[in-house]
């Protein structure tokens, strides 16, 4: 119910003027950033923690540098107090892989998807991990269109990376959200999860 800021701005794509903003995320001292985080986990408590994962979903630093902060933050705390769950929400793989074949056929570049054509998603799949979760978000994808078109950069506005794909299509490609669980790591014979609370008593 709380939305809370550690100041930083939007550094940008990598090798964009951004980035050498003083107050931009990628020029804070990463051990501040993780302080920081940790500061809010002994506050708040969280069973679960979501980050992004190592590659920042699409290459973007700020995502990338809070992937590590995180990290860093959670082993940085005492047994009692690290959560009981971390998750990295992930790109749905299988999802993508349809999209870069289908794209073409629309006339978009996989390569250079997103407001600002800086996005690959050839990419992304090079930095694929293992989705261990998957949740249905069908019932509330709305509510999420809505919440994207405030993204004022890479991805704003509704179904953005797809270009010109049909809105059905998109709707369809779009109608999970997918995680992979670091911590406890996520064994081979496991079933794939659809709860981020499983387990949790």
């Amino acid at each position: 119910t709380e939305l809370h800021l550690l100041g930083y701005r939007d550094s940008g794509m990598a090798g964009t003027p951004p980035n050498q903003h003083p107050d931009a995320l990628i020029q804070a001292d990463p051990k501040r950033i993780a302080e920081q985080i940790a500061q809010f986990i002994r506050q708040l408590r969280p069973e679960v923690v979501i980050t992004f994962d190592p590659y920042g979903a699409y290459g973007h630093p700020d995502h990338i540098a809070m992937h590590r902060a995180t990290l860093a933050a959670v082993e940085s705390l005492p047994g009692s107090e690290q959560p009981a769950k971390v998750y990295y929400h992930t790109i749905p793989y299988t999802t993508l892989r349809w999209g870069v074949r289908l794209l073409p056929l629309f006339g978009v570049n996989p390569e250079a998807v997103g407001k600002n054509k800086d996005i690959n998603l050839h990419e992304i799949l090079r930095h694929e991990i293992p989705v261990t979760t998957s949740i249905d978000i069908s019932s509330t994808y709305d509510i999420k269109e809505r919440a994207a078109q405030c993204h004022s950069t890479q991805l704003s506005g509704p179904g953005s990376s797809w270009g010109r794909l049909p809105e059905w299509l998109v709707r369809r490609l779009q109608s999970a959200e997918t995680f992979h669980r670091a911590q406890p790591a996520f064994d081979t014979g496991e079933r794939q999860e659809h709860d981020l609370l499983a387990e949790l008593k």
